[in-house]
């Protein structure tokens, strides 16, 4: 549990971003139940700002964070789910009217399973999240997110990974839908077994479908990355790649670019 309050006067020099004139309220917890199969933990945090009352709006913001772990075997599946609501409310404290008032929800689950097949390793991935972005004092302000992610990889002998991965995305009101994308992507790593050196290539589209507000749209991205370890900490870089994007309807938004990069990169250890 955690208490604070920090006046508007207060300045740290420590901290400069730190804000003042606010008052926080915090507790959470969690708990592992089932010999740690299953893993429960909340969170809330509730904060107020503008105690002085120096500004027109004082804000209310209270943030619920949730989560389920379950793990019933090391051979089964593990499954995860969160809930996370953000609320805040503003009044205005001349007139005392709510001026503000807006609601976050996002809603996940997801699964993860990784298995051996002869000497392979395999890692299946998979999520499903719903976010809702409500504003009760505006009509027609309500959007929400619905994200679908996939991904399979598999490790094969002598260091080489295989990674296949999908994604589905809509963003949409009560009424139209305003984005409608799939996305699939595939990379192929490579190291060597003393981890000096890393080479990876992959290839990703996104297909954005015709909706009122966007056109048909498709966008594909090449892309190389080479990585040598001069030391454990100190290595070297070199990227390169390439996008196209074309549109259906408006041939003049059509580009290709080609870019690159390199780097020296040290670990602080």
């Amino acid at each position: 549990m955690q208490y604070e309050r920090v006046g508007g006067a207060f300045y740290s020099y420590g901290m400069p971003f730190l804000i003042t004139d606010r008052r926080t309220v915090a507790v959470g917890d969690w708990v592992h139940l089932w010999k740690k199969r299953l893993m429960l933990s909340a969170n809330y945090r509730y904060y107020v700002n503008n105690l002085s009352e120096e500004k027109p709006t004082t804000q209310a913001t209270g943030n619920l964070q949730t989560s389920l772990r379950f793990s019933p075997s090391p051979d089964w599946p593990q499954l995860q789910f969160s809930y996370n609501d953000f609320r805040r409310n503003g009044e205005d404290i001349y007139l005392k009217e709510t001026v503000l008032k807006r609601t976050i929800q996002t809603y996940t689950a997801g699964l993860h399973y990784a298995f051996p097949i002869g000497t392979t390793k395999q890692s299946v991935n998979f999520s499903y999240s719903r976010n809702n972005r409500l504003d009760e004092l505006r009509d027609d302000s309500d959007f929400f997110t619905n994200a679908l992610n996939a991904r399979v990889s598999s490790d094969l002998p002598v260091g080489f990974q295989v990674t296949l991965e999908y994604q589905f995305l809509l963003l949409s009101n009560d009424t139209s839908n305003f984005n409608r994308q799939n996305s699939y992507g595939f990379r192929l790593r490579y190291q060597t077994p003393n981890k000096k050196f890393n080479l990876s290539a992959g290839a990703r589209q996104f297909r954005t479908e015709e909706t009122f507000f966007t056109p048909e749209a498709n966008r594909r991205l090449f892309d190389g990355r080479a990585e040598f370890f001069i030391r454990n900490d100190l290595s070297f870089s070199v990227q390169v790649g390439r996008s196209e994007y074309e549109e259906v309807m408006f041939g003049n938004r059509n580009y290709e670019e080609v870019w690159g990069e390199a780097g020296l990169r040290y670990r602080l250890r």
